[in-house]
């Protein structure tokens, strides 16, 4: 059975809009981005998991190029508590420091300004293999690619029974047993790109790199992981 996907559709050459810089915005930096759609099937092209940098970066790849995007937005994305104060300067086009918060905001309303919708709820079940594949939240949405950008927690580690230590905890629990995990439970991603062990989904940020932890190396992540979904679904390009 041959499942359809949406016509490509690439920005024209030469017209100079395409600004895929992650916070880079265009006209008046709050308006309110129109809501999208869903797919006229009901299967979208991807269903990116987390809004983080990686997740935003990656649904504003997919829409940019015509690929019907849904983000599941979770609570927990970013993590408030801990870096929603926290001064940012080193994204590319962001000239003043801005709050880590206001960072994202900025990069979720870029991926909406291209035609990502987005679902403010986490993602309570997914079920991956097979050519359509579904994520639930109190929905259940088909997809034909799945996108893993639920990056990282934090929890406490003692030491010596009084210094407390905050460590990272990669947010995998919701694909556990589904694709493969490392020991510490970061998703392994089949080098050199961002492809799981399971056809068709895709890891990308903090949940897949335990080395660096950082939003501008995430925000190329999910770019990356935008490109190998568009060539998954694309094949030639």
């Amino acid at each position: 059975m041959t499942i359809p996907t949406r016509p490509l559709v690439m920005p024209a050459s030469g017209v100079g809009r395409i600004n895929l810089a992650p916070g880079a915005v265009s006209a008046d930096p709050w308006a309110e981005p129109e809501p999208q759609p869903g797919p006229e099937d009901g299967i979208y092209d991807v269903v990116i998991i987390g809004a983080g940098p990686a997740g935003c970066a990656a649904a504003a790849f997919t829409a940019r190029v015509g690929l019907s995007t849904l983000v599941l937005a979770s609570p927990a994305d970013p993590d408030e508590d801990l870096l929603g104060s926290h001064e940012i300067d080193y994204l590319p086009a962001i000239e003043e420091p801005i709050t880590a918060s206001q960072a994202w905001e900025r990069m979720r309303r870029q991926a909406q300004r291209v035609g990502a919708r987005f679902i403010d709820a986490a993602a309570s079940a997914v079920r991956l293999e097979g050519r359509v594949k579904e994520v639930e939240e109190e929905e259940a949405h088909r997809c034909r690619a799945v996108i893993l950008a639920m990056g990282c927690g934090y929890r406490v580690v003692e030491s010596n029974g009084l210094v407390q230590a905050v460590d990272h905890a990669p947010r995998s629990e919701l694909v556990a047993g589904q694709v493969r995990l490392d020991e510490d439970g970061y998703v392994v991603c089949e080098p050199p790109g961002t492809a799981t062990s399971v056809a068709g989904v895709f890891a990308c940020g903090d949940l897949a790199d335990p080395d660096h932890q950082q939003a501008v190396v995430a925000a190329g992540s999910g770019y990356r992981a935008g490109r190998d979904v568009q060539r998954f679904l694309e094949p030639g390009l």
